[in-house]
């Protein structure tokens, strides 16, 4: 059973989704599965040094992502299910 488990988050978690054209302003338009999503935006967070501890602040190419000025980490990922399509 564990096994079986096991699979089945191994096949969730490397599923690929495409990226919303807001989404892929960011991390680019080539499908990704969630973690290497994630992977992406926190680079390009920190590339551009938008994060303050819990806080991130929106460039002009997150502003339409986030749909406001400043979001916390733990928003994130919500946002990223909203913007990937698969």
């Amino acid at each position: 059973m564990a096994r079986k488990m096991n699979e089945a988050f191994a096949k969730a978690v490397s599923k690929e989704y495409q990226p919303s054209e807001t989404l892929a302003a960011v991390i680019g338009n080539k499908p990704v599965s969630r973690p290497q999503a994630l992977k992406k935006i926190w680079e390009y967070f920190k590339k551009n040094k938008l994060n303050k501890g819990r806080e991130i602040s929106a460039d002009e190419k997150l502003k339409p992502l986030f749909g406001k000025p400043k979001i916390t980490m733990f928003e994130v990922g919500g946002i990223l299910n909203k913007h990937l399509k698969g």
